[in-house]
């Protein structure tokens, strides 16, 4: 067992930000997330500390936050390897994002980005994310690699959060939405390619990416949200898949 120092900004609505601090006794092997619970459970300054946490294996992304100034997921991430040469964890949340309590965050821009690139499944000329098909619509291997990932993401928001262009009054739709966009675009079941180059090219599209490549860094899926916006800046039509 070793002793963890967490230091974790608090803050309640319509107040200023405050840090407190809380020892624990923790494995290296437990998570970020077991120490909030932990400290909570103790009281004190940590009375009533506000954080998400849902399917605790990394599927959900609810859990994310910064810790030692960078994006994770709370539940994946272990006190360990956070730690180097010192026992001191520091647990905010994610930047760029409007702060409800605590560390929860208020992901609604995000979202709306998302649906704005409608990541749904477009049959004909219906496009609305009611529709359904008559029956399934196989994909092999290849044409899933193709997507690069895109399946993979479990909109956690990290990678909007490191992104310097995203958080800067929502000038740019996001990398988890051009990723999403790009899938959709690589994916031989989708019939409204035009409409997603549009979209791409759009105003919010991939060309507002600056090159930062931080969503790539940052992403804990191991996902490359900046090599997809750079295949949308050269996609020309249907025949790119």
């Amino acid at each position: 067992m070793t002793r963890y120092l967490l230091r974790v900004l608090r803050q309640e609505p319509h107040e200023r930000a405050r840090w407190v601090w809380g020892e624990v006794e923790l494995a290296p092997s437990a998570t970020v997330l077991d120490a909030l619970e932990r400290l909570r459970e103790r009281g004190g300054d940590s009375l009533g500390l506000a954080y998400r946490a849902a399917c605790r294996h990394g599927a959900c992304g609810e859990c994310s936050v910064q810790v030692n100034g960078r994006g994770v997921l709370s539940c994946m991430t272990t006190l360990g390897s956070v730690c180097s040469g010192h026992q001191r964890v520091e647990v905010q949340p994610l930047a760029g994002l409007p702060v409800l309590r605590d560390l929860v965050v208020d992901r609604s821009r995000f979202f709306t980005a998302l649906r704005e690139v409608r990541p749904w499944l477009a049959r004909a000329a219906d496009v609305t994310p009611e529709s359904t098909p008559a029956s399934e619509l196989p994909m092999t291997p290849e044409q899933l690699h193709t997507m690069q990932g895109a399946d993979a993401c479990i909109l956690c928001g990290i990678c909007a959060s490191a992104c310097p262009v995203t958080t800067a009054r929502g000038a740019f739709a996001g990398p988890a939405a051009m990723l999403k966009l790009y899938g959709r675009l690589r994916d031989p079941r989708d019939e409204d390619p035009r409409g997603r180059l549009a979209l791409a090219h759009g105003p919010l599209g991939a060309y507002r990416c600056r090159g930062a490549l931080e969503c790539t860094a940052s992403c804990p899926r191991g996902l490359d949200p900046a090599q997809a916006i750079a295949s949308l800046r050269i996609a020309r039509g249907a025949g790119e898949r």
